[in-house]
């Protein structure tokens, strides 16, 4: 009895550990990522700039966070609401801002 109340202490103990280290690993990746890299806001501005458009000119947005062998960007798509209703598509750098690809389509 005594050895399987010794085991669930080593067990226990090494659950809180394990769960203290993730969350200051996580901690560590959000403060890194937040520092690094442009928000989804800042990516739809670049978007918006580009196409001359502003928020309340466009409809359906979507901004999705990607990353792919060391590299990070955003794919912005939106519809213009007003005709001729043009969507765009666009793949900015998620570090610099750059637009790395563009395409509007009828």
């Amino acid at each position: 009895m005594q050895f399987i109340r010794k085991n669930y202490k080593i067990i226990i103990t090494f659950l809180i550990v394990l769960i203290l280290t993730e969350l200051a690993v996580s901690c560590y990746l959000i403060e890194k990522f937040h520092e690094t890299y442009l928000s989804k806001t800042e990516a739809l501005i670049v978007a918006l700039d580009r196409a001359g458009l502003r928020e309340s000119d466009v409809r359906d947005t979507e901004i999705e966070f990607k990353h792919r062998d060391g590299r990070a960007w955003y794919e912005v798509e939106f519809e213009q609401a007003a005709p001729p209703c043009l969507d765009y598509t666009y793949s900015i750098d998620a570090e610099t801002g750059e637009i790395l690809f563009s395409q509007t389509e009828q």
